[in-house]
């Protein structure tokens, strides 16, 4: 399989004299200043029980490099603190389903899990996998894990802090041994004994063994040639398995290398073997050290033997003592540590992830000749304390620049041609999709980035890209010089780059990169799906969102993170049919919130255009911001079919100070399904209640008497079975589902009520409760479509008592509101203001009021609200926002009475929006 990455070559890395490390919480970073060169060396210093060892000083250890002792003039401690690790994750984090970064957290480890597939039998390494799953969840969230599977073709992952891409491409991960068959059984080691050693002794005891019962000297001679082939074939293959294994792993450092920093390598393989290749060996470990590398291997235990041969190998022992020796002498050359698994690997995970929580930095004193890149440097360390585990390179390997004589394109190349991000030029990244109209089989996919830092000078950049399926295959890729501009213009925005190419439908892994002048390098990793859309009975292409078109159904110009600068957002999509007339009973509608996952603050109805083509569809809406603060949102476009849900798409963008319409208003900050109560079944299951809804049970049906006086006295199961005998089988599901909510068992019981409530849930008492069962559950959607449905069915002229009423009425608002479907709740509730007049209830229709932006109306069912309850913060806080918008909006001064009740109101108020509260009456006051 071609793998354009393989002919690409790429750039060493090294530590500059004083390279500084970025600084983990809790520690400064390394720093230099003692009037001579410096080279770094990283080194892990560790107790008996992996734990690291933090109180070190630079005269507690002892280097040598090419066994002449260097003094040590600083050792600074490396800690990584994971409490603080999560703050600053919390603070900083990037949702790369919008874009990729190469900006990441500061304070994050690169951990990269590694799997030696070529030396692992088919199925045996997935539950190791599954416990290296837990580990990586189990790492602080602003640690940078990438994956790999070598040799080729396997899954890769560059550095990201996406737990689930990591998780996925584990699962792609079965082993791809391939066994030696050969006529006789020879063990490894006996093998490699005669083929590559000549070992008369082991080629006779091998002899004597596998052609034992031959007597003619021709037929002895015979076998024993075959032996010896049978040893070549299998030395040779061992041979091969190692070269593959070898190169992917020297290619995976060389790759490494061009990323700054310290990294860890978790190299999952069942063995390797490295007889007289020392060489290979001692280059993976210059390599690692170039990488600033460490590399831990995880030998997998093979003692289960393979279930596709049927005979045990003659020489177990010394075959696996030949495959361990050579991962472990990696491992020990490449400061790591070689780890026996057994099992899930639990405990040896547990052990890395306390080993890896710190490292020391050494600063040594340079000598010459230290940076000749091609010499091979032996490099010792030694620790003067009992009872410490050092782990240092073998290798010392350092060069004043990483490839800075390289030309612009070359490093341009150097950086594509990794898996893995750079991120010395910072970069933002994402693609678009589309059908192109040129050429419908294919797929037009936009790729927009942001460069470098905002206001950044414009400047020339050498740019890059390639995309690879999923076999690794290049399917596009191009270059160019070219001058980059900021965004829109603005000089505090990041340079502009944007461009298309087509691809055939696929999934596809993009490398991204750019190169500045002076030679520092940027790249990212982005997975890009590139969907098909011809002959598709129903596809979509990707959401673009900016400034609204001057010509309706025209596309806009792709970008990262629109700046909207008018009073208004639009939206384009496309939509894509197979047969054109199965697009009539599709719909669009978008809606923009301040999260992906926020509720909407405005909805809008996308309206159609014809496309570029007869199978074309373009939804395109411009949606009203007038009533939004300037700041970050999130537009979302719902797609519907024939009255069910096809898709959602959504995209970020950014809206810009504007100057105020005359209809225009401040929609706050604050969202005020956080402030609905979580379903509670504590009033549903008190003794009042209950028997409150078996006189409701009584008057809406005829109950037989035996089953009345069993539920009466509470037994309720006894209550349904008399009902069954009665042939009453409505109210014995009733009943039956009745015991067994009031037992805690929401979830049995809803069966019952739905059998009991009927298809329109015109039994009111069963359709009351299976709606508080699906509520119980989580699923407000679907308990507060029960409630409105029963509400409804109620005969014309009848209603609840009073004592069942607002139970009901505030149930069914709150699963409503928080579901941020403040609509319906103004449907049900806004008939009931002449009728009663409940506090809870009124507070509903108020905040409904005021979160559907009908302010006028809002506010004397607000004042109704505080005149029972005069510190509710809620409703405080409800009152204060109408008034101001209704103030804002029309103009007209608020009569000193009101303001002065609004003031007494908003003193009581303690809530997280006490300022907005301060600002809002200030503003009320002045008009």
């Amino acid at each position: 399989m071609t793998r354009v990455v393989a002919l690409l070559f790429v750039a060493v890395a090294a530590v500059p004299a004083g390279a500084q490390e970025p600084a983990p919480p809790g520690d400064q970073p390394p720093t230099f200043r003692t009037g001579v060169d410096l080279v770094t060396i990283d080194v892990a210093a560790t107790d008996s029980r992996g734990q690291p060892v933090r109180n070190l000083r630079a005269p507690d250890f002892v280097v040598k490099v090419n066994g002449r002792e260097r003094r040590v003039v600083s050792a600074q401690h490396v800690h990584y603190d994971v409490a603080a690790m999560q703050k600053e994750f919390a603070a900083t984090r990037h949702e790369e389903t919008f874009f990729t970064t190469n900006i990441g957290p500061s304070t994050g480890r690169m951990i990269l899990i590694a799997v030696d597939q070529g030396n692992i039998r088919p199925g045996a390494v997935r539950q190791l996998l599954r416990t290296a799953a837990a580990f990586v969840d189990g790492l602080a969230p602003t640690d940078q894990v990438a994956f790999v599977a070598y040799p080729a073709p396997g899954p890769e992952v560059s550095f990201t802090t996406d737990r689930l891409r990591i998780r996925q491409a584990m699962e792609q991960v079965v082993g791809m041994q391939r066994p030696y068959h050969a006529k006789f059984n020879i063990g490894l080691s006996e093998a490699i004994a005669i083929h590559d050693r000549f070992d008369e002794t082991v080629l006779k005891t091998v002899v004597a063994r596998e052609c034992r019962g031959l007597q003619a000297v021709e037929q002895v001679d015979t076998c024993q040639r075959e032996v010896m082939s049978d040893a070549a074939g299998q030395s040779r293959h061992v041979r091969d398995e190692t070269d593959l294994s070898l190169q992917g792993l020297q290619m995976l450092l060389r790759r490494l290398a061009i990323i700054d920093g310290h990294k860890t390598i978790v190299l999952i393989s069942e063995g390797l073997v490295l007889e007289d290749l020392g060489g290979d060996a001692e280059e993976v470990a210059r390599l690692a050290a170039r990488a600033r590398a460490g590399l831990n291997v995880l030998l997998m235990d093979v003692t289960g033997g393979d279930v596709l041969t049927s005979v045990l190998p003659p020489t177990p022992a010394a075959d696996r003592a030949m495959q361990t020796r050579g991962l472990e002498d990696l491992a020990v050359m490449s400061r790591g540590t070689l780890y026996q698994v057994i099992g899930t690997g639990r405990a040896v995970f547990d052990r890395l992830a306390s080993e890896l929580s710190g490292y020391y930095v050494l600063g040594v004193e340079e000598s010459a000749g230290d940076r000749d890149e091609r010499r091979y440097h032996r490099l010792d360390v030694e620790v003067r304390r009992q009872g410490v585990t050092l782990r240092s390179h073998r290798a010392f390997v350092v060069s004043s620049a990483i490839g800075a004589s390289r030309e612009p394109r070359q490093r341009l190349v150097d950086a594509l041609s990794s898996p893995f991000s750079v991120a010395d030029v910072p970069l933002r990244v994402t693609s678009f999709a589309f059908q192109d109209h040129g050429d419908p089989s294919k797929v037009r996919v936009a790729i927009a980035a942001e460069v470098d830092q905002p206001g950044a000078t414009p400047a020339e950049y050498e740019v890059g890209y390639v995309m690879f399926d999923r076999e690794g295959v290049m399917a596009s890729s191009g270059t160019t010089k070219q001058r980059l501009t900021p965004v829109d213009g603005r000089p505090d925005a990041p340079l502009e780059f944007l461009l298309a190419t087509s691809v055939d439908p696929g999934v596809y892994t993009l490398r991204f990169g750019v190169v500045d002048a002076s030679g520092r390098r940027g790249s990212v990793v982005r997975d890009v799906n590139a969907w098909r859309t011809e002959g598709e009975e129903f596809a979509v292409g990707d959401l673009m969102i900016g400034n609204v078109v001057d010509e309706p159904g025209q596309p806009m110009t792709p970008q990262l993170e629109p700046r909207i600068h008018q009073n208004r957002v639009g939206a384009y999509l496309e939509l894509y049919a197979a047969d054109p007339a199965s697009l009539d009973g599709t719909s669009v509608s978008v809606d923009v919130a301040e999260d992906q996952n926020g509720p909407p603050l405005v909805t809008v109805p996308a309206r159609f255009y014809k496309g570029p083509r007869p199978n074309t569809v373009i939804a395109q809406t411009p949606v009203s911001t007038d009533a939004l603060p300037p700041g970050r949102y999130v537009a979302r476009v719902r797609i519907t079919r024939n009255g069910t849900p096809r898709g959602a798409l959504s995209r970020p963008f950014i809206l810009e100070p504007s100057a105020p319409s005359a209809t225009s208003a401040l929609l706050a900050p604050a969202d005020f399904t956080e402030w609905v109560p979580k379903f509670s079944r504590d009033r549903l299951v008190q003794a009042d209640f209950v028997a409150g809804i078996l006189d409701l049970l009584a008057q809406g049906t005829t109950v037989p008497a035996e089953a009345m006086t069993e539920a009466r006295a509470g037994r309720f199961g006894m209550a349904a079975l008399e009902a069954l005998t009665a042939g009453d089988e409505s109210v014995a599901a009733f009943l039956k589902g009745l015991d067994l909510f009031l037992t805690g068992q929401p979830a049995q019981a809803a069966t019952q009520f739905n059998a009991a409530a009927g298809p329109r849930r015109e039994h009111f008492p069963s359709a009351l409760y299976l709606g508080a069962s699906l509520a119980d559950a989580g699923r407000d959607a679907d308990a507060a479509g029960v409630w409105q449905l029963a509400l409804a069915s109620l005969p014309p002229g009848r209603t609840l008592p009073d004592a069942i009423a607002p139970v009901v009425y505030t149930m069914f608002a709150d699963a409503r509101l928080r579901t941020g479907q403040a609509s319906s709740v103004v449907d049900v509730l806004e008939p009931m203001k002449g009728g009663m007049r409940n506090a809870d209830v009124y507070k509903r229709l108020g905040l409904a009021y005021v979160m559907t932006g009908r302010y006028e109306e809002a506010l004397p069912v607000l004042r109704d609200v505080l005149s029972t309850a005069p510190a509710d913060q809620e409703a405080i806080f409800a009152i204060v926002l109408a008034q101001y918008q209704v103030t804002s909006r029309d103009g007209v001064p608020i009569p000193s009475g009101d303001l002065d009740e609004l003031r007494k109101h908003a003193r009581a108020y303690k809530g997280a929006q006490r300022a907005l509260v301060n600002r809002y009456l200030d503003a009320i006051g002045t008009k």
